[in-house]
């Protein structure tokens, strides 16, 4: 079975040449497969990277890519427990005084 390639496979090993850094001076690059002076533009463009973080780390560099899609699929998920917390809260809140109302009744029938 053949490994599915991604970004961070593909650009793990690349290394620099002395003095060369990953983005010149960002820790970010917007659009990193339209920036030439970005050193793993190919890769970028390649797997539709739309966002990279840099970071040094000792040793090395990491680095995370997001797609627009990613981006997109957390925004709605992070919208749909929202709406789902909200739910919850309005259903509590109507089970709260459905319960109080049943207790006054028991009381008064006692």
């Amino acid at each position: 079975m053949r490994r599915r390639q991604e970004f961070p496979s593909e650009s793990h090993g690349i290394e620099l040449g002395k003095n060369q850094s990953i983005t010149g001076v960002a820790e970010s690059v917007d659009k990193p497969g339209d920036d030439a002076g970005f050193t793993h533009q190919a890769l970028a463009k390649e797997f539709d990277i739309n966002k990279i973080t840099v970071e040094a780390k000792y040793g090395g560099v990491l680095e995370c890519g997001l797609k627009d899609q990613q981006q997109k699929d957390e925004d709605d998920h992070k919208n749909r427990c929202d709406k789902e917390l909200e739910k919850t809260g309005t259903s509590i809140a109507d089970k709260e005084g459905k319960i109080g109302k049943l207790s006054l009744r028991l009381m008064m029938l006692r």
